[in-house]
C-alpha cells in the first residue's frame, strides 16, 4: 500500500480502552492513515458507521461488556473492510466472526500495517 493511497483512508477506531485507541491512533497515523473518527461504545461507534460509512474500522470484540458484531454486520453489509481487536480475555470470535483478521492486545507497529495490508489490498 502506498502511502499516497493510505493518507487517503478515513479510519475509524471503535475501542473502549482510551489509552489503546490512541496507540492504534498514533500507529494508524505513522503509516499516514487519516483518523476520522474514534468511537467508545457501542451506540456511539453505530451511529459513526452508519452515518459516515469508513473506509476502514478497526472494531474492539467487547465495548465494556457489550459484544460488537452487530456493528461487524453493518459493517459488512456497507462492505467496510474490517479488523476486531481483541484482548487475551476476549476469548474466541464467535463462530461466524472468525474469518476476519484480529489485532489481538498487545500489538506492535508492525501488527497495524499487517493488518492495514489485509484489509487495503
Amino acid at each position: 500500500m502506498s502511502p499516497r493511497r493510505l493518507s487517503q483512508v478515513r479510519a475509524l477506531v471503535v475501542e473502549d480502552e482510551l489509552i489503546v485507541a490512541l496507540h492504534i491512533e498514533q500507529l494508524l497515523g505513522t503509516y499516514g492513515c487519516q483518523l476520522r473518527w474514534r468511537e467508545s461504545t457501542f451506540e456511539g461507534a453505530l451511529a459513526t458507521v452508519l452515518r459516515y460509512t469508513p473506509d476502514v474500522c478497526l472494531l474492539d470484540v467487547d465495548l465494556n461488556g457489550v459484544k460488537s458484531y452487530p456493528i461487524a454486520e453493518v459493517l459488512e453489509r456497507l462492505q467496510v473492510p474490517f479488523a476486531f481487536v481483541a484482548g487475551s480475555g476476549d476469548g474466541p470470535l464467535a463462530t461466524p466472526w472468525q474469518k476476519h483478521a484480529i489485532l489481538k492486545k498487545p500489538f506492535i507497529f508492525v501488527d497495524i500495517r499487517t493488518i492495514l495490508d489485509k484489509l487495503l489490498l
